[in-house]
């Protein structure tokens, strides 16, 4: 992972939470805490009153912990055509992140 992020790592700050938690602070002052899952609706399908709040990506393995799903207030999927399960997580950050900015007004 640090090699891959081509030295960036050593320049962003980085910290540990316990994250349910953190996200079930978020959740209490109305921010949107939506989670990438196999089962939610489509992504594609953000309407322009969606305006953002916290996306948690899991791993390619094990996804979202239950925690952290029972924590969520949106459950998205990217459509899947063919017999793929899941994509790369950065892959699947792209897509969701590009819809979030396409369902909001200019």
């Amino acid at each position: 992972m640090i090699a891959a992020s081509m030295g960036s790592f050593l320049r962003v700050p980085v910290s540990t939470v316990d994250l349910p938690a953190w996200l079930a602070a978020r959740r209490a002052a109305g921010i949107a805490v939506a989670g990438a899952v196999l089962d939610g609706e489509s992504a594609h399908a953000l309407s322009p009153a969606f305006t953002g709040g916290v996306l948690v990506i899991g791993n390619e393995s094990h996804g979202l912990s239950d925690a952290v799903q029972a924590q969520l207030t949106r459950r998205l999927t990217i459509p899947r055509f063919g017999a793929a399960e899941s994509l790369n997580a950065g892959v699947a950050t792209g897509i969701l992140l590009d819809g979030w900015r396409r369902a909001r007004p200019a």
